[in-house]
């Protein structure tokens, strides 16, 4: 039983690690828009930058079923980009300034 959590530890770091599975993109989910697409940078956005505070897109996320919710960080825009898992599966998600969840 202690090697199969240890192999599970041992996976679930992979995961993390790796960032994220590719996946056949799903035309039925919503494209980020382009601008969000590009901007691939970490940095802390403007103050002046208006939308959901981080708790409101983390329980935005988990209302759509999103779970181990990670790397979310805001752009320049507004937008809370990251990753999460939903059935048992780890895909990029962002929520844009009207709350609405994207997944791809």
């Amino acid at each position: 039983m202690a090697r199969l959590v240890s192999i599970a530890v041992g996976m679930a770091a992979m995961l993390i690690a790796a960032g994220t599975v590719a996946e056949p993109r799903n035309p039925s989910v919503a494209a980020l828009p382009p601008a969000a697409q590009a901007s691939n940078t970490h940095a802390a956005a403007p103050a002046e930058v208006e939308g959901l505070s981080r708790a409101e897109a983390l329980a935005r996320l988990q209302g759509e079923g999103f779970k181990i919710i990670t790397r979310l960080e805001r752009d320049s825009e507004g937008n809370w980009i990251g990753a999460a898992r939903r059935s048992n599966r780890v895909v990029d998600v962002a929520v844009d300034t009207d709350g609405d969840v994207i997944a791809w």
